[in-house]
C-alpha cells in the first residue's frame, strides 16, 4: 500500500507529465503568423495531408540519417494561416556546398514570374536562390502554399555528423534576402518572426565529429579532434614524433587576425602558420560574439579570405583556425569584429599582395556554440557558465525562463510542422 505522501507525489508527477504535452500544444495553437518551413517533397492535392520532418526542438527540424549518395528531396512551403494573397517572395537557403550538392530547384507554378538568376544553386556562395511573383489577380491564398522543390545529394568524404539548412538574411522589411509579401502590401514582409532550421543528419557510416564542437571557440586542446578522427589506413600507433606533432598542433593559436570591409564584402587576413602538418585554414564568422554560424575553408597557400554578399550594417565576428592533414584544428584565434560596409570599424587596413587572399562567400550555417569571446581584454569577454556562476536555484529559474521564452518565440515553427503532419 502506498502512503498518502507517495500518492500525492505520484499525482504531482502525473500532472507535470500531462502539462508537458498539453501546455506547449495550447501555446503553439495560438500562433497565426505566416511561416516558411522545410518538409519532405509532397505532391498531394490536399497539402494539409503532407508529412513533416521530425521536430528536434521548437525551432529545429531534422531529417532521417543520410549516407553519401543519398538524396534529400524537400519542399519549401509557406504556412499561411490567415490566408493572405501572396504576391511576391524571395527566399535564399544557406547550405554547405562541401557536404551537399544541389541538383534540382523548381519553383511552384503558383509563382510563374521568376526573377532571372533566382532559381538556381550558387555552390561557391553556398546558397539556393528563389525569387518569383504570382500573376496579378491569381495570387495563391491557400492555408499551405508550396513555394519550391529542392533536391540535394549528400557528398562523399565528409567528417561531419550533421549540417543545417537555414533561411538566410531575414529582415523586417524587404531589404533582406528572405521575405514574402502580399498582393496588397508589396513592401511589408509577412515573415515577422525568426524562421526555423532543418538539420540534415548523416548516417553513422560517415567518420564523424560533432558539428557543435567544430564551432566551439573555447576549444584549445586536441582531445576532441583525436577522438573525432579515426584513421582507416592503419590501426597501429603512430610514431612518437607524429603523436607529438598532433599534440602541439591542437594547442597552436592563429595570430594577428585582421578584418576590414567595403560595401558588402568582408576581408580577413592572418599571419601564416608554420607547422609540418598544416593543410589549410577554416574561417569562422557570424553575427553573434563567439557564436560562429558559418565556416569556410581555404587552402594552405592562402593568407586571407574575401567573403561577399553579406548584409550591410551588421556586425560580424571572425576567428580563424588552422587545419591539419588529419582534419585536426588548432585553437581559435583571438576574435575580431567589423560592421559590414563601415570601413571605420576595421581592425586594421588590408595591406600586401591580394594574390594570396582566397575568394569565398557566405556558406552553410552551423549550430551556435554557447561560449563567448576569448579575448585578452577581460572587459570584452562575456560571462561563461561555471562553478563561480549564479547559485543553482537561480540558474534553474533562469534556464526555465529561457526555455519558456524559447517556446513562445519559436512556437510558429512547431505549429507549421504540426499542420503539415495533420
Amino acid at each position: 500500500m502506498r502512503t498518502r505522501a507517495q500518492r500525492r507525489h505520484l499525482s504531482a508527477l502525473a500532472i507535470i507529465f500531462m502539462l508537458s504535452f498539453v501546455w506547449p500544444i495550447q501555446i503553439y495553437a495560438q500562433s497565426d503568423v505566416p511561416a516558411l518551413v522545410f518538409r519532405p517533397h509532397c505532391e498531394k492535392t490536399d497539402q494539409t495531408l503532407c508529412s513533416s520532418f521530425d521536430v528536434e526542438d521548437p525551432s529545429t527540424l531534422r531529417t532521417a540519417p543520410l549516407a553519401p549518395g543519398d538524396s534529400l528531396d524537400l519542399d519549401i512551403a509557406l504556412v499561411n494561416p490567415t490566408r493572405e494573397k501572396i504576391g511576391k517572395l524571395r527566399i535564399w537557403i544557406s547550405y554547405d556546398s562541401e557536404l551537399l550538392e544541389g541538383t534540382v530547384l523548381s519553383i511552384s507554378n503558383a509563382f510563374p514570374a521568376v526573377v532571372p538568376g533566382q532559381s538556381d544553386f550558387s555552390p561557391l556562395s553556398g546558397y539556393a536562390k528563389i525569387a518569383a511573383s504570382a500573376n496579378a489577380g491569381n495570387e495563391p491564398s491557400d492555408a499551405i502554399v508550396p513555394v519550391a522543390r529542392v533536391v540535394f545529394i549528400v557528398k562523399n568524404g565528409s567528417n561531419a555528423s550533421s549540417t543545417p539548412l537555414s533561411f538566410y538574411d531575414q529582415r523586417a522589411g524587404t531589404e533582406g534576402h528572405t521575405f514574402v509579401t502580399t498582393a496588397i502590401a508589396a513592401e511589408q514582409n509577412l515573415l515577422s518572426t525568426p524562421l526555423g532550421t532543418l538539420m540534415v543528419q548523416f548516417a553513422s557510416s560517415f567518420e564523424t565529429k560533432s558539428a557543435s564542437s567544430a564551432y566551439d571557440s573555447s576549444t584549445i586542446s586536441s582531445s576532441n579532434a583525436s577522438s573525432a578522427h579515426s584513421s582507416s589506413k592503419s590501426s597501429a600507433m603512430p610514431p612518437a614524433d607524429s603523436a607529438a606533432d598532433s599534440t602541439t598542433f591542437g594547442i597552436v593559436q592563429m595570430q594577428n587576425i585582421r578584418v576590414s570591409t567595403k560595401d558588402d564584402i568582408l576581408y580577413v587576413t592572418w599571419d601564416a602558420l608554420s607547422h609540418p602538418k598544416l593543410q589549410g585554414y577554416n574561417v569562422y564568422y557570424g553575427t553573434l560574439r563567439g557564436r560562429y554560424l558559418n565556416r569556410r575553408g581555404v587552402s594552405v597557400a592562402s593568407r586571407g579570405a574575401v567573403i561577399r554578399d553579406l548584409p550591410k550594417d551588421k556586425t560580424y565576428y571572425v576567428a580563424v583556425r588552422g587545419v591539419s592533414d588529419e582534419n585536426q584544428e588548432t585553437a581559435f584565434s583571438p576574435e575580431e569584429s567589423v560592421e559590414i560596409g563601415n570601413p571605420q570599424t576595421s581592425s586594421a587596413p588590408i595591406t600586401g599582395s591580394l594574390d594570396l587572399i582566397a575568394e569565398v562567400s557566405p556558406g552553410a550555417s552551423a549550430p551556435q556554440n554557447p561560449v563567448g569571446r576569448m579575448q585578452e581584454n577581460p572587459e570584452k569577454t562575456p560571462e561563461v557558465p561555471g562553478k563561480s556562476g549564479a547559485p543553482s536555484g537561480l540558474t534553474l529559474l533562469l534556464l526555465g525562463s529561457a526555455a519558456i521564452g524559447a517556446l513562445f518565440a519559436c512556437r510558429r515553427q512547431v505549429t507549421a510542422a504540426r499542420k503539415l503532419q495533420t
